[in-house]
């Protein structure tokens, strides 16, 4: 799927805005990007600007773009810019980032590629370190929320669902406990919240559950994991 990316852009929000709400900014996004035939969105994901952060309101989006990246034509398909703090957009057409595994890339050597391709900057051209790190661990699948992965937007409602359809539904490499083991295939998962989101993690993508006492009666269900998602 990376070589199939010509294009980052790191967008850092002027306030808090909730997961539903950007999720809805990049489909919005996507669609200016198709109507003006620029390309379509491959992946998105959220990040803090500083690990202590609480909030997040840096976006990370990687683009397939149909033609020579154009950053006119990109800002014109932004919605809302004045929502927007700063932003950094690459072409990273020549950069050969894919060639490169993330454990031999520090994000000061992938600072220093981003910074020999056609840049962007807003407002101004002081380095958004905060930006270049959350490009980082989204092109490399490091840290981030996932709200839109292999061109698809993620959308995880209130329902039960059994693993081995959320991993096909979504392409996932694992749901994992907070422990960090991995739930079987036929094991339940329980969705109290609507839109709920996967996360990259370690060059992976992951949902995090929790086991959860079943309250079914039922035999089969009494012999079958229970597990309920850790609301992002």
């Amino acid at each position: 799927m990376k070589n199939t990316i010509n294009c980052l852009i790191g967008l850092q929000f002027n306030q808090k805005i909730e997961l539903r709400e950007l999720k809805d900014w990049i489909y919005q996004f996507n669609n200016q990007l198709e109507k003006k035939q620029l390309g379509k969105v491959v992946t998105a994901s959220v990040h803090k600007k500083n690990l202590t952060d609480y909030h997040k309101n840096l976006l990370a989006i990687s683009i397939n773009s149909t033609a020579e990246v154009n950053f006119d034509k990109l800002l014109s398909a932004i919605p809302n810019l004045a929502l927007i703090k700063r932003y950094l957009i690459v072409d990273v057409s020549n950069a050969l980032l894919h060639h490169t595994e993330y454990s031999n890339m520090s994000v000061e050597k992938f600072s220093h590629i981003i910074e020999q391709q056609k840049l962007l900057y807003h407002p101004d051209q002081t380095k958004p370190m905060c930006i270049i790190r959350s490009l980082y661990q989204h092109y490399y699948c490091l840290e981030g929320i996932v709200l839109w992965y292999n061109k698809m937007s993620i959308t995880i409602n209130k329902g039960k669902y059994y693993a081995r359809e959320l991993y096909c539904e979504f392409n996932l490499d694992a749901i994992k406990t907070e422990e960090g083991f991995k739930v079987p295939v036929d094991a339940t998962i329980t969705v109290n919240e609507d839109e709920v989101f996967p996360q990259f993690n370690q060059s992976q993508l992951i949902l995090s559950v929790k086991e959860s006492p079943s309250s079914c009666k039922k035999i089969n269900d009494l012999m079958t994991n229970h597990f309920t998602i850790i609301v992002n």
